[in-house]
């Protein structure tokens, strides 16, 4: 592509100007021409093919498949996969079978032992796939889609057996219902028992408080008594509860209400 002929280059005018958008400029009421360098003719586009699966012969005997799963020094497969002992299902067996301590889980897992099996991260199996070769084998009983929905029952639903199923679990549910009711429900006659009543049968005693006491004296008897003898005390005492009904205070001791 040639410069523009508007537009008077300063210095070189190189061929790599053309591909830098930066370096370009555009003329005047025109829109900026843009150029990419095109590759040879010989050039094909595209990705490479690396898979080689030998022709029309390899794909009638198999051999690729088979010098994969066979190695050179025999006929037998070689393993993908490696066995290791279980140790949680091991610890879980051994605390349902009702061992708790150390010793005993140690004598369980030499008496005992559930095997594990790990695969192979380099293994050729034709399920995963060979990635060294870039091809995805696919297994020839694969198949794609969603799994079908189980047909409806149509008989049952021509003789509303749902309908019948549904009715009977109400049933059940009514009878089982009405029998805790019927145990629940008081006989004729019978009184239920509330506080009230129990306690207008029967007051508990009430323990009338003693005076405060130091805790050294507690267990001490008076020696000193105020009144000459029991009946003194209760004719005093009844006297001053008469007396507290008209007067002020919890005991009685405040002045005369009027």
């Amino acid at each position: 592509m040639a410069p523009p002929e508007d537009i008077e280059p300063i210095g070189t005018y190189r061929e790599s100007m053309n591909q830098n958008p930066l370096l370009r400029k555009s003329r005047v009421g025109k829109v900026l021409e843009r150029g990419h360098t095109l590759p040879p003719d010989d050039f094909a586009f595209g990705l490479p093919n690396i898979s080689r699966d030998n022709g029309a012969v390899g794909a009638l005997s198999n051999w690729s498949n088979k010098k994969k799963q066979y190695p050179e020094g025999g006929l037998t497969r070689s393993k993908s996969f490696t066995t290791t002992r279980d140790f949680t299902l091991l610890n879980k067996a051994a605390v349902i079978s009702g061992l708790v301590t150390a010793p005993d889980h140690s004598q369980y897992r030499a008496t005992h032992n559930i095997v594990k099996v790990n695969r192979n991260s380099n293994s050729t199996d034709a399920s995963k796939g060979n990635k060294a070769d870039g091809i995805r084998r696919i297994r020839p009983e694969q198949v794609y889609g969603t799994s079908t929905r189980p047909s409806t029952p149509v008989f049952d639903l021509l003789e509303h057996r749902y309908q019948e199923r549904w009715l009977q679990n109400r049933r059940a549910l009514e009878k089982s219902g009405s029998a805790s009711s019927t145990n629940s429900r008081h006989k004729a006659g019978q009184i239920y028992e509330t506080r009230t009543s129990l306690l207008r049968k029967c007051q508990p005693p009430v323990e009338e408080p003693q005076l405060w006491k130091i805790s050294k004296f507690e267990k001490i008897p008076s020696h000193i008594s105020t009144f000459r003898n029991k009946t003194s005390r209760s004719a005093a005492f009844g006297e001053h509860d008469y007396d507290a009904l008209g007067r002020m205070g919890m005991k009685g001791h405040g002045a005369y209400v009027i």
